[in-house]
């Protein structure tokens, strides 16, 4: 693995710094392993909860995208349908299967998925749901994982471009995109989505081997659209203490500890003086992801942070011709805002012409698909 050109490179790249040569080893060593260890069956558990979560926030049809390692399985479909190999990375869109409750819905047999491009990326979608690569491999060079807080960075924030106003984005992200104390590649996310909720996975979650037991996040964000809500804020990372060591934690984990889903502990290394760490709690991680996944809907409906995409509404609207039509604030020059208010009342219109009369004193036929309630 360390050939003679493989030093060369250290020795150009670290001089005679044989601690960040040692860390380099170390790295290389851990995202050759990566590649070699799936994290198929723990990304299969994340995904049944991570659909159950979004059709209890409102998401019961539209399209997803889904992408990074595993999006077939991200995409719900089941073994027998999958065809790429275990751990591949690719991108796909499909059309997300019409139903309010997972058990009917689960997994998608028979989704048509379609080979993300640069075309459909670029659309927007209800849901897009992503793995950030290497996302669980512990790195120690130095400067190494401000390079994949960036990369991370910019692939969330690509993530919520190509989600629809009121969708959501989930995300499973390295724990070092919300502890650093430096928040300024979280207000990136911010500006684009409001935090729902998240939940910290504990080490070795995905996989099991040393240097693959790095801590993840599973984000789960609302593209903004209207009027502020009142979303979870996760800017500011904060001095935690534990073991008689100190690391950085994101406020939102100081504020909902029962997020984390293990105990948190702070280790020394040879790498770093402090590494904050998540010991599992035995075999509860199943059990204590569906605490946490469904804490995250809890709190999104108390917060108004439900899906509010454009193929939702319509439903309703169709249903209750006299349904208030959201709205988007816009600042634009002449009658533009007019011509988008007046397609508005035309639509309407349409509707009124065409609604055919009570069939009973029940009131009208509900059309097909109508939109239900949120529910588990």
């Amino acid at each position: 693995m360390f050939d003679d050109e493989t030093e060369r490179f250290l020795d150009d790249a670290f001089g005679d710094d044989e601690h960040a040569k040692a860390a380099a080893r170390a790295d290389v060593a851990a995202m050759h392993d990566h590649r070699a260890a799936d994290a198929t069956a723990a990304h299969d558990l994340i995904a049944h909860h991570v659909w159950k979560t979004l059709r209890a926030l409102g998401i019961y049809e539209g399209r997803f995208l889904a992408l990074g390692t595993d999006p077939e399985v991200l995409a719900g479909l089941p073994p027998s349908e999958r065809r790429l190999d275990p751990g591949q990375a690719n991108g796909f869109t499909g059309q997300i299967p019409a139903g309010r409750d997972l058990p009917a819905s689960w997994p998608h047999h028979g989704t048509v998925l379609r080979v993300m491009d640069e075309d459909t990326f670029h659309d927007e979608h209800d849901a897009v749901i992503g793995v950030a690569p290497y996302v669980d491999v512990a790195l120690h060079r130095p400067g190494i994982t401000e390079q994949r807080q960036l990369t991370q960075t910019v692939g969330v924030v690509s993530m919520l471009e190509a989600t629809e106003p009121g969708g959501f984005t989930v995300a499973l992200v390295s724990q070092e995109l919300l502890d650093d104390p430096d928040p300024q590649f979280r207000q990136y996310i911010a500006h684009l989505g409001e935090l729902a909720g998240a939940v910290r996975l504990p080490a070795g979650a995905l996989r099991t081997d040393p240097g693959n037991d790095g801590c993840v996040d599973i984000l789960v964000l609302r593209r903004h659209f209207g009027a502020p809500r009142h979303p979870h804020t996760f800017l500011r990372s904060l001095a935690y203490e534990r073991n008689g060591l100190q690391a950085h934690l994101n406020d939102y984990y100081l504020e909902h500890p029962e997020q984390i889903l293990g105990e948190p502990t702070i280790q020394q290394t040879i790498w770093s003086p402090a590494e904050l760490t998540v010991q599992p709690s035995g075999a509860r991680l199943k059990h204590d992801l569906a605490a946490g996944m469904s804490a995250i809907v809890t709190y999104a409906r108390e917060a108004g942070l439900t899906a509010d995409t454009l193929a939702s509404p319509r439903e309703a609207y169709e249903a209750n011709l006299d349904a208030p039509i959201r709205y988007v604030p816009v600042d634009l020059p002449g009658d533009t805002h007019v011509v988008d208010l007046n397609a508005a009342r035309d639509r309407i219109n349409q509707l009124r012409a065409t609604q055919r009369a009570p069939d009973s004193e029940n009131g009208p036929p509900r059309p097909g698909g109508t939109k239900p309630g949120p529910g588990m």
